[in-house]
């Protein structure tokens, strides 16, 4: 009778950490909206800010500054390029759709990142790399 206790309890020891594991996963990924939801940026677009040699701190707030159409609405992402150098794929760590393609945004610089190199993809266009740090 020992014995089946013993082996139940495993059992849901290991379910336990396989059901943490997968959520885990699921909350780092984040569902792919593709960008044809939006009016992208035009592929003329221009990023004005931020640019190679600026650092943004963790937590403080920045105009983002594009030049473009001007219309309907795009997606901002900023991604993570730290690992680009090495071969590795680049991935995205803050995803705002549907932002009023204007020319600029007030963005706020996620606590939840590393401090790092990092650009921003807006509607089509990718700005140069700049560094984010405390």
């Amino acid at each position: 009778m020992r014995k089946n206790w013993i082996i139940i309890l495993c059992i849901v020891v290991v379910g336990g950490i396989g059901t943490y594991a997968l959520m885990r996963v699921r909350q780092k990924m984040t569902p792919h909206v593709p960008h044809s939801i939006s009016t992208p940026a035009s592929a003329d677009t221009t990023i004005i800010f931020p640019q190679k040699n600026d650092r943004l701190t963790i937590g403080k707030t920045y105009t983002l500054q594009w030049a473009g159409n001007g219309e309907g609405m795009t997606d901002i992402f900023l991604i993570d390029v730290a690992l680009k150098p090495v071969g590795a794929s680049v991935s995205s760590v803050d995803r705002l759709y549907h932002v009023p393609n204007t020319g600029s945004y007030a963005y706020t610089v996620p606590q939840r990142i590393d401090p790092g190199t990092y650009q921003f993809e807006i509607g089509t266009t990718t700005g140069e790399e700049f560094q984010i740090g405390k």
